[in-house]
């Protein structure tokens, strides 16, 4: 869990919460808790602080925190024993002390032989909750008396208080812990030697086929390993017989993969008969020996085996059971069962007895140093370590061997699908280079494909759609990859990527989509420096991106996280992208964002964020466009000086109830619709802002433009509650829109806007003009009246400027003055109640051109209309002209150039 701690130097407060000490389960469970913490703590490069929580007044204390502290500091060392801090809840009662957990616990940590565990004021804090569960309460209109409330908000002072000074402790006075991958500590130790224990049975098996076959066959040949390392362990069964296999005159036994739900959907065997497996290994039989001293190897194995074991059982005490032996018993049994199934020529039998023998020695060798005392010296165990782990046989257990490949035609004809070797994006194939080495590769809708993809080392385009290839550590092969594209994994890629992930250093754009169990990203994509194009899209259950290593891609320029509904972050370090141009932030589980300096960002799309609440961009110096769209629980968008944006969108943010915009004066168009809450907006210095439009916004009550030199157009409709409408220093609009805004009143605020050309207000309520339109106005050409509630005579004093009106759907009954609206060209008032035209309508003859007047009560219309020399369309059916008034009126109209629609 990450906090922000303030604005102004970006502190973040990282919490990484434990289970709980005495599980329901029992102290077994306790012990798999523990491991799994030392076990992430041992991944972790450093922390601030070591916090226990405890209650207060406790009358005993765990029986396993005692050894959670002793194991934890067999990992840590004393050095840490400053870091520690302990937090006291429900204190209210014990008047935030301690309690009567103090005592016990200062007896518990003096007896233990760690060292000195500081306990005093300095790094004890005492919190309660309650207060907290008073504020829910009271949102869900639960009363309290005075004094209650007053206890209340006591107990939430105190605690404010109390997590301030923690705080500020963890920030100021304790010095950081700095965890070191190569610190010597026996949980370290006994972490690495745990994963060494199957490659070394392994190899010592292996290396006894091989001096068996040289042996028995003089000629020169060997057994190779080949580990296929896993996406995801399997359980494979130890009494199940699997296939069998013959190479190289031994029999195998390929693992077959058992389904584990509580119990065994496979075999009927118990469960403890059933291993884990991380890799798969595969054999090939060669004909050239072993490039190693394979004698001196197993000498040097069946040593460190016992030497590894005597640590983990006496030293360590990690294990009362000896993994080393338990495994070689295991080998022998296994070896002996093939054995049985032998011909005359099998080896297995000769393997079985070679095994013994090497248990034997293993035996031997434990006894022997039982009174080596260098196996209590942590630094010889390490030195133990670093030269098995040097053994290339031994570092092979965990690649790919691409040494068994003619070229990278070769590794590209083993696939089980066909490979066109003209490249394509989206179809399976390849690009070759003048060297005929694969330098593009598509693997499109074949969904098995070979792991010696890794062995293409001379790959610089890699795209997976719809595949199965799990991302292995091989994956650091690919030197000069610099793009990567998956889309699809079928569950194949596991929960966490490779550390060597972080090796591909040449890589400028990755796009990861469709992975269904990926749950983070490594610590060491910050060394992907070159990275400019990163994807993160529908990748179910991502939860963490690191912030300090995703802050170093600062040569980024564009950035997609969509659909990651577990991510309940962006990277608080985003603000070292200084190269970034395009942010789209997409379906994730954030509820807020604020972004600041990103100086050359130039479009941003925030959409679908469910638990969005605030959006806060600032000084962005050359964005160009902002589309905020379907964020359902956006209460707050604020913008400041975004002084380059050209256009805004905001579309269907149903809870969005304010938008404050302040500096925006590279703002041209602005588009807000279906933002059912918001209420109000704001603008200032808008000095670049031309159009302005407002669609669907059901509560919207307030528009405040100051200062927008430029607008020319505001449209906004079907805001019904719409009230306060405030334009200043808005000089260059011309059309201002407000239809079905159910207006009843003529906002007064629009007389000030000296250069308006249009105005529409149409589906309002209105029933009367101000009678200074026409001279607060004077620009005023086209007036849209459409569906409001006038009745009576046309409008006095007229509009004469007017050049366009239009009055359908109203219930206007006399058309007297119409004479004077001396520049009117085109007048429509369909659906009234006018019963008939007056002949001063001639006065309009030189200007008028069209004319509807259509479902409306006229019986005549007048003759003297057939001589208006302008009007080219005059529509007046639906009315009550009778017949024979029809045919005459046709006839007349016959030899006019007025087309009379009747």
């Amino acid at each position: 869990y990450v906090f922000h701690l303030n604005d102004t130097d970006q502190t973040k407060l990282r919490i990484i919460d434990t289970p709980g000490f005495g599980d329901t389960r029992g102290i077994e469970q306790d012990h798999k808790n523990m491991q799994h913490i030392l076990e992430y703590i041992n991944n972790l490069t450093h922390l601030n602080a070591i916090c226990f929580l405890l209650k207060p007044n406790a009358s005993r204390l765990n029986i396993f925190f005692q050894s959670c502290l002793t194991q934890l500091f067999s990992l840590f060392g004393t050095n840490a024993l400053n870091n520690i801090i302990f937090c006291f809840t429900s204190a209210r009662s014990t008047f935030y002390t301690p309690g009567d957990t103090a005592p016990l616990l200062k007896k518990m940590l003096t007896s233990l032989s760690i060292g000195n565990v500081p306990f005093s004021k300095k790094n004890v804090f005492c919190f309660d909750s309650e207060s907290f569960r008073y504020l829910v309460a009271r949102q869900n209109n639960i009363r309290f008396d005075s004094n209650e409330k007053q206890e209340y908000e006591m107990s939430w002072k105190t605690s404010v208080s109390e997590s301030k000074r923690l705080i500020d402790y963890m920030h100021k006075d304790v010095t950081v812990y700095r965890i070191d991958n190569s610190l010597q500590s026996m949980k370290h130790a006994q972490f690495t030697i745990l994963g060494m224990v199957r490659p070394i049975l392994e190899t010592m098996r292996n290396i006894l086929r091989n001096l068996l076959l040289k042996k028995f066959y003089p000629s020169e040949a060997s057994i190779e390993l080949h580990p296929k390392v896993l996406d995801h362990p399997i359980t494979v069964c130890l009494l199940c017989k699997g296939d069998v296999k013959k190479i190289g005159n031994f029999l195998f036994a390929i693992d077959i993969s058992h389904k584990m739900k509580k119990k065994c959907r496979t075999c009927s065997c118990s469960l403890n008969r059933h291993i884990t497996l991380e890799y798969l290994l595969e054999y090939t039989f060669v004909r050239s020996a072993p490039t190693h001293n394979e004698r001196e190897i197993l000498a040097q194995l069946l040593r460190a085996s016992a030497e590894f074991s005597y640590f983990l059982i006496h030293i360590a005490r990690a294990s009362e059971d000896d993994l080393f032996l338990s495994g070689l018993l295991q080998m022998i049994k296994h070896e002996a069962n093939l054995a049985n199934n032998q011909n005359m020529n099998d080896m297995n039998s000769e393997l079985v007895a070679a095994l013994n023998e090497l248990q034997v020695g293993y035996v031997n060798r434990m006894n022997e140093i039982k009174s080596n005392k260098e196996l209590n010296n942590l630094s010889f165990i390490y030195k133990r370590i670093n030269d098995i782990s040097e053994y290339p046989i031994i570092q092979s257990n965990a690649e790919i061997v691409c040494n068994n490949y003619v070229s990278d035609i070769d590794i590209i004809n083993r696939n089980p699908f066909y490979v066109r070797t003209f490249w394509y994006d989206y179809i399976t194939s390849v690009g070759l280079d003048s060297r005929q080495r694969v330098s593009q590769f598509t693997i499109a809708n074949n969904v098995n494909p070979a792991t010696n993809i890794y062995c293409l080392k001379n790959l610089l385009k890699l795209v997976l759609i719809n595949t199965n290839l799990s991302i292995v550590p091989d994956i650091k092969n690919f030197q000069n990859l610099n793009s990567l594209i998956i889309q699809s994994d079928n569950g194949c890629i596991g929960q966490h990527l490779p550390a060597e992930f972080g090796q591909l250093t040449s890589l400028t754009n990755l796009e990861l989509t469709d992975i269904k169990n990926l749950e983070n990203l490594p610590n060491e994509i910050e060394a992907l420096i070159q990275l400019q194009s990163l994807t993160l899209k529908k990748i179910p259950n991502l939860n963490k991106i690191p912030d300090d290593s995703i802050g170093k891609l600062t040569n980024l320029n564009e950035l997609n996280l969509i659909d990651l509904p577990n991510l309940s972050n962006v990277p608080s370090t985003m603000n070292n992208f200084q190269s970034l141009q395009r942010l789209v932030i997409s379906n994730l589980n954030i509820n807020s964002l604020r972004l600041d300096n990103l100086a050359r960002l130039m479009t941003i799309s925030i959409g679908s964020n469910s638990l969005l609440q605030t959006i806060q961009l600032t000084n962005m110096l050359q964005f160009s466009s902002i589309d905020i769209q379907k964020n359902t629980e956006l209460l707050t968008l604020k913008l400041q000086n975004v002084s380059m944006t050209n256009s805004l969108t905001v579309y269907a943010n149903t809870k969005l109830t304010s938008i404050v915009m302040d500096n925006v004066s590279g703002l041209q168009v602005i588009s807000i619709t279906n933002s059912e809450q918001l209420k109000k907006i704001s603008i200032e210095n808008a000095d670049r802002l031309y159009s302005l439009s407002l669609n669907s916004l059901a509560n919207f009550e307030s528009i405040s433009i100051h200062n927008a030199p430029l607008l020319s157009t505001v449209s906004i409709q079907y805001s019904p509650l719409l009230q306060t409408i405030l334009f200043n220093n808005t000089s260059s609009m011309q059309t201002l829109d407000l239809s079905g805004c159910q207006l009843t009143t003529f906002p007064e605020s629009i007389l000030t806007i000296k250069s308006l050309v249009t105005l529409v207000l149409t589906t309002n309520r209105l029933s009367a003009l101000p009678l200074t339109l026409s001279t607060d106005l004077p620009n005023l050409l086209f007036l849209n009246l459409v569906n409001n509630k006038f009745q009576g005579a046309i409008f006095q004093p007229p509009l004469i400027y007017l050049r366009e009106l239009y009055l359908s759907n109203n219930s206007f009954t006399s058309l007297d003055g119409i004479g004077s609206y001396q520049s009117l060209q085109r007048f429509e008032l369909d659906f009234n109640q006018i019963s008939s035209i007056p002949t001063e309508i001639m006065q309009l003859s030189p200007m008028l051109q069209s004319l509807q007047a259509r479902f409306n009560q006229l019986t005549t219309i007048p003759y003297s209309m057939t001589n208006m020399r302008s009007l080219t369309s005059f529509f007046a059916d639906k009315n009550n002209i009778s017949s024979s008034e029809r045919l005459y009126l046709i006839n007349a109209f016959q030899q006019s150039l007025v087309k009379l629609y009747i």
